[in-house]
C-alpha cells in the first residue's frame, strides 16, 4: 500500500489505505443492496492516530468503457439525515467508518472516493453483483456493520 504524507497546518496525515472488507487492489465484490462498510485510518508523522479529520464519501459508476460517470454523494445505511456523506470516527476501533447503502446503486463496478478536509482524495473500486448473478459468487465478501450509531 502506498501512502503519502500531506502537510496541512503543520499536521501530517498518512492515509494508510482502505481497510477490509474493501480491498485496495480493486478486487472487492459485494452483493448489491447490502450495506458495505468503508473504513480507513489516518496517522500523523509519529504514527499516532488522527481523530479529528473530516472526510466525505463519494461514489461513481464506472461504465463498460472504463470511464467514470457522474459522481454522487454516498448514502449512509445507518442514519442518512444525520450523517449525510460524512465518515464517522470510531474511537474504539480507531478508524473512520461509513456504512454505504447500495440499494440505490446498480450492478457493476463503482469507484469509492474518500475526500479529506485537507483536499486529498483516495479512491478504490468495488464490484456490486446481484445475489442471483453467477459472476464471482464464490469470492463475494459478506460483512457486518462496523459501528452502531451513537445517540
Amino acid at each position: 500500500i502506498s501512502s503519502d504524507f500531506i502537510k496541512v497546518d503543520q499536521q501530517f496525515r498518512n492515509f494508510t489505505g482502505f481497510l477490509p472488507p474493501v480491498m485496495n487492489n480493486d478486487s472487492s465484490k459485494f452483493i448489491l443492496g447490502k450495506h458495505k462498510p468503508v473504513n480507513f485510518q489516518l496517522r500523523d508523522i509519529d504514527g499516532n492516530f488522527i481523530t479529528n479529520a473530516t472526510a466525505r464519501i463519494y461514489v461513481a459508476k464506472i461504465n463498460q468503457e472504463g470511464s467514470i460517470e457522474t459522481e454522487q454523494e454516498g448514502v449512509s445505511a445507518v442514519n442518512p439525515k444525520k450523517l449525510g456523506n460524512s465518515f464517522k470516527y470510531n474511537k474504539g476501533k480507531k478508524l473512520y467508518a461509513f456504512n454505504l447503502k447500495t440499494k440505490n446503486l446498480s450492478e457493476g463496478t463503482w469507484q469509492i472516493r474518500a475526500l479529506l478536509d485537507n483536499g486529498s482524495s483516495h479512491t478504490v473500486q468495488i464490484t456490486l453483483v446481484d445475489k442471483k448473478s453467477k459472476l464471482g459468487v464464490e469470492s463475494i465478501v459478506e460483512e457486518t456493520l462496523v459501528y452502531e450509531e451513537e445517540e
